[in-house]
């Protein structure tokens, strides 16, 4: 069992300790005057039954996974301990896509789960990032704070956004053409942690020290911002647009569109000169 305790709990009970030898849950118990344990606390908390966890996330038994890559929806599921996917246990999201690309593949960014007792889909990396940093200690977990402390006026959740709340709406071949640059976006990259993604109210960014493209789909075609000048970008086509100075809801100043019949290889090869700036 586990005891989330703030982290000025925590340095309580640690300055409250007499002895090395002393635990913090000794000086729990000895506030609580129950007098001294009999049997030792276990030292490290144990994975619960059947879950699996990766990163420091912790993904229960029975939570479901899907993947669409080349236009094919692939799923798995959480089974003893592992990330199952075509009857083969995995012990990470990377290895479990790389067996669907053949490739070097980002699994963080390639998966989305659906936990036990919930409808909503997710990016497995949106809970990476919910993750707290935590300090175990015997029987407890330390919570540390964050870095910008959450003022009582900052403390209401902030809104989710996922992909179902941009492609609900959206005819399904914009879906199938997000879905393949997302790919190619992010096998830019073949770091775990190299590119990540980002889902807002308005646009889908794709950063790694900091954005270099946001994705802003439309009904019949998806807007695409750089964070490159244009002057700067290598565009022999002549399809992108400068709205430096000029409103609009991205980072990024430079943007083209893309439609499903559009040349892919050629947007990448724009997105790429923009990540490439960021390295």
């Amino acid at each position: 069992m586990k005891i989330d305790v703030d982290f000025d709990v925590f340095k309580a009970l640690t300055l409250r300790r007499s002895t090395e030898d002393m635990s913090c849950n000794d000086v729990l118990r000895e506030l609580l005057e129950l007098g001294p344990q009999e049997s030792p606390v276990p030292s490290q908390p144990t994975a619960g039954d059947g879950e699996w966890v990766a990163k420091g996330v912790h993904f229960p038994s029975g939570t479901e996974f899907r993947a669409t890559y080349k236009g094919q929806m692939y799923s798995g599921r959480v089974e003893s301990g592992a990330l199952v996917v075509d009857n083969r246990p995995f012990g990470s999201p990377s290895a479990a896509a790389v067996s669907i690309t053949g490739k070097p593949w980002n699994g963080w960014h390639f998966w989305e789960c659906r936990l036990p007792g919930k409808d909503s889909w997710q990016t497995i990396n949106s809970l990476r990032e919910q993750r707290p940093a935590v300090v175990t200690i015997e029987g407890l977990t330390a919570v540390s704070p964050s870095e910008e402390e959450v003022s009582p006026e900052k403390s209401h959740p902030k809104p989710e956004w996922d992909l179902e709340f941009h492609f609900g709406n959206k005819p399904a071949p914009i879906r199938a053409l997000f879905d393949e640059i997302r790919e190619s976006v992010l096998a830019l990259s073949e770091a775990d942690d190299g590119i990540r993604q980002s889902i807002g109210k308005v646009y889908i960014a794709y950063k790694t020290s900091r954005n270099f493209c946001e994705i802003i789909p439309q009904r019949k075609r998806l807007r695409i911002h750089l964070d490159i000048p244009a002057t700067q970008l290598d565009d022999p086509r002549g399809i992108v647009e400068d709205w430096f100075g000029r409103d609009h809801n991205a980072t990024g100043d430079t943007r083209f569109d893309l439609s499903p019949d559009d040349d892919l290889d050629y947007a990448l090869s724009l997105i790429r000169q923009s990540y490439e700036r960021t390295l």
